[in-house]
């Protein structure tokens, strides 16, 4: 599956939902979406297949719903996801700082949802929860997440994080992306280069997501 430009990561990741979406199987799969560096560690998928059942069967607990059998999808029909979380710890203490700044502003901004590291790069989902969370999207480049989680409080789905292993690989193309972004803001940092101008575009943007949301020109 490719596009025929570059449109950003998530609108990249929407396009490979969207033939998720038309597959007669959809309720019945699981679908992770992971960076392509390998920066999470794989070995802990079985256990995000596991906290994302668990989380599933609690929420019907609570519910109206009759309890889902282990055996069938009636698990996987349900709209939830995990989120991983990087913890703390970076190679790097830049990134340490950047990250700990960024989770705080979107807290602030966006008020709290449900999961501390919105742009860990390692989510399992429910394909029913990703192909409703991640179509028409309006941020389509690195800040997707934080616009995805929002859109998941929002619905009421059922979320939750845990932590995972993670190793910050060198050669992102995070900072690349910017000269090619078609955000309002881009054309300030254009010129500029580093992750922190980087992180500095997606506070904007995260900002601009709320103020559309709030005066009602985005809908979820």
């Amino acid at each position: 599956i490719s596009l025929p430009q570059n449109e950003g990561k998530g609108s990249a990741i929407a396009y490979g939902l969207s033939k998720i979406e038309c597959s007669d199987n959809k309720d019945d799969t699981i679908v992770l979406v992971a960076d392509a560096d390998g920066s999470g560690d794989i070995t802990y998928l079985d256990d995000m297949v596991v906290s994302l059942a668990s989380l599933i069967i609690k929420r019907k607990s609570c519910s109206s719903s009759p309890p889902p059998n282990d055996d069938s999808n009636d698990i996987w029909n349900t709209p939830a996801c995990v989120i991983g979380n990087r913890g703390n710890d970076s190679s790097s203490l830049k990134r340490s700082i950047l990250r700990w700044g960024f989770r705080t502003t979107v807290k602030l901004f966006c008020n709290d949802l449900g999961v501390s590291d919105t742009q860990c790069g390692f989510k399992l989902y429910t394909a029913n929860a990703a192909t409703v969370l991640y179509k028409d999207l309006n941020l389509k480049r690195w800040s997707h997440d934080v616009e995805v989680l929002y859109r998941a409080r929002e619905l009421g789905m059922a979320a939750d994080e845990m932590e995972v292993g993670w190793v910050d690989m060198e050669g992102s193309k995070l900072v690349g992306s910017v000269s090619s972004s078609s955000f309002p803001f881009s054309s300030f940092f254009k010129e500029s280069g580093g992750i922190v101008v980087v992180s500095m575009q997606m506070l904007l943007e995260v900002l601009w997501m709320r103020f559309q949301y709030i005066f009602g020109r985005w809908r979820v």
